[in-house]
């Protein structure tokens, strides 16, 4: 029978499996035999290279941005256009409700406005009407004020003046009694006796020269008249007849009694002239003080000024409220129009609640939840972190997310937010850090989540395997290996090293021994290489 090549294939192709799986097999026991060693005590060799510190934790994906829809006021349902997945922008609008009306209210509430706006407006222009009228009675008052102050200035001239009047009359009436004096040198003649009456310009002596002219000369003597200055009676001769004068010298003393009778006269009408401007002088100052007083009361507020501000007082505190009134009852009128009309907070997809959805007419209380808006396109999971490791974790760190839905993927991360607060159950404080993730298909919100935060890494370093150290009275040591003469192994020496950095399998070595010493791993273990390069995933049975 000839056989086809389709028929070939068939037969040739198993087998030519069946040989590669059985080489396959045979390689991976060879190395194994090459790698592991049945010997109680391993052998490694001190390597350089990169070093990944992982904090690892389980989390649920979830979306960043999701917000509920709900009612902020009650109202009847009029449209209703939210539908299971539906995809809306944010301020579309979803539904809108028939709501209270508050117009009447408003219009009774600017009708109120309005009326104590012009009570208001009278009481002030009365209040402006009777300022003007007390400006008038003050202005009024300050004239009458004034004159009064020169109705007194006046009569204190007046007496002043009349004082000094009376005065010198009082002196002038003392002076009734006149001397009369020599007009010149010689010998007295008198023409009159003592009682005598005498009138002005009567001649009532001479005085002659009281020798003889000098011999030769051509003059003729002269004598003198001494003559009477007032009207008067001779009451007293100073000097004899015949006596020799000088001139200016007392001769006679006269007196004048008309004008003495005069002067008390005048003296006593000066006096009743004074008593009468005194009165007016103190009616001056009385006038003065009231009209002091009358102008204080003006300007002090006066009974109808303090009623009026209290009754202003009294409407602005009305209007005040009237208008606080009305504000209310307009912005609550805005409110209930804006919250009528519910619009979407963000983009997204519309998630129905499991009580079901409304529907048009259907009274809504105030609070009702109407849908979840869920942002799908910015994903993120939050991880509780042990307390003993969260002093590692800060914002911006690198971050891989593994899916148990999603097997192979590893989605890229970066921490965005530490919590500042721990959270405690069953004695263990956890941190909750959370992650923002990429998009990548298939990812849903909700999925399990494993999440790995690469918290330390160290390029191009000494490297152990984490068992080849151990703790030698609170120091680290290490087992350096010792060759014989024929270069095997015949023992090893105990070494001290500074640590660094670790991870569960590896550990850095900063001090103590150098790169390709060997040292010896007690109780036997498998030898892993160090990471090289950017080191492999902590997931997928890489570096934790």
């Amino acid at each position: 029978m000839k056989l086809n090549k389709k028929t070939i294939f068939w037969v040739v192709f198993p087998l030519i499996l069946l040989l590669m799986l059985g080489t396959y097999v045979v390689s991976m026991i060879r190395r194994a035999n090459e790698t592991v060693q049945p010997s109680a005590e391993m052998v490694v060799q001190v390597k350089r290279g990169d070093l990944e510190v992982w904090v690892t934790g389980t989390a649920t994906v979830n979306p960043v941005l999701e917000e509920m829809v709900k009612t902020s006021i009650a109202g009847t349902v009029e449209t209703y256009l939210l539908e299971e997945g539906k995809e809306v922008v944010a301020g579309d609008k979803l539904v809108t409700l028939k709501v209270q009306d508050l117009s009447l209210e408003i219009e009774r509430a600017e009708l109120d406005q309005s009326r104590q706006n012009e009570e208001l407006k009278s009481l002030q222009n009365q209040k402006e009407e009777l300022k003007k009228q007390t400006d008038r009675q003050i202005s009024s008052a300050k004239w009458q004020l004034e004159q009064a102050l020169i109705q007194l200035e006046k009569a204190k001239l007046d007496l002043a003046r009349q004082e000094t009047e009376l005065d010198s009359l009082i002196k002038e009436k003392e002076r009734t009694v006149d001397t009369v004096r020599a007009t010149g040198d010689g010998v007295l003649s008198w023409h009159v006796g003592l009682g005598d009456e005498v009138y002005l310009g009567d001649v009532i002596a001479t005085i002659k020269p009281a020798e003889d002219p000098i011999a030769g000369d051509s003059l003729p003597a002269l004598t003198l008249d001494v003559k009477s200055p007032v009207n008067g009676v001779v009451t007293e001769i100073l000097e004899k007849d015949g006596s020799i004068v000088t001139s200016g010298q007392h001769l006679v003393a006269l007196d004048n009694r008309e004008r003495y009778d005069q002067l008390v006269y005048q003296v006593s009408l000066a006096e009743l002239q004074l008593k009468q401007l005194q009165l007016q002088v103190d009616k001056a100052r009385e006038d003065v003080a009231w009209q002091e007083g009358e102008l204080a009361n003006l300007i002090n507020d006066s009974d109808p000024e303090k009623q009026l501000n209290s009754q202003i007082a009294l409407a602005e505190l009305q209007l005040k409220q009237v208008r606080s009134n009305l504000d209310d009852l307009r912005q609550r009128q805005q409110e209930n129009l804006d919250d009528a009309v519910i619009e979407a907070p963000i983009s997204g997809t519309v998630l129905l609640p499991e009580a079901g959805s409304a529907a048009v007419g259907d009274d809504l209380s105030l609070g009702t939840i109407l849908a979840t808006i869920v942002d799908y396109s910015n994903m993120e999971v939050k991880v509780p972190i042990d307390e003993l490791d969260i002093s590692q974790v800060e914002e911006g760190q690198k971050a891989e997310v593994t899916l148990e839905a999603l097997p192979g993927e590893i989605i890229a991360g970066q921490v965005v937010e530490v919590s500042t607060r721990g959270q405690t159950q069953g004695g263990v404080a956890t941190f909750v850090v959370t992650i923002a993730i990429e998009l990548v298909p298939g990812l849903r919100a909700g999925m399990n989540a494993d999440a790995a935060i690469l918290v330390d890494m160290r390029s191009d370093t000494l490297l152990l395997p984490i068992e080849a150290v151990f703790d030698e009275a609170g120091a680290s040591m290490v087992m350096i290996a010792v060759e014989d003469q024929e270069g095997k192994i015949s023992d090893s020496q105990s070494v001290r090293v500074v640590t660094g950095a670790h991870n569960p399998i590896y550990i850095e070595i900063l001090s103590g021994v150098q790169e390709g010493q060997q040292l010896v791993i007690p109780n036997g273990s498998t030898i892993f290489e160090p990471p090289q390069g950017d080191g492999p995933s902590p997931f997928g049975g890489g570096l934790h």
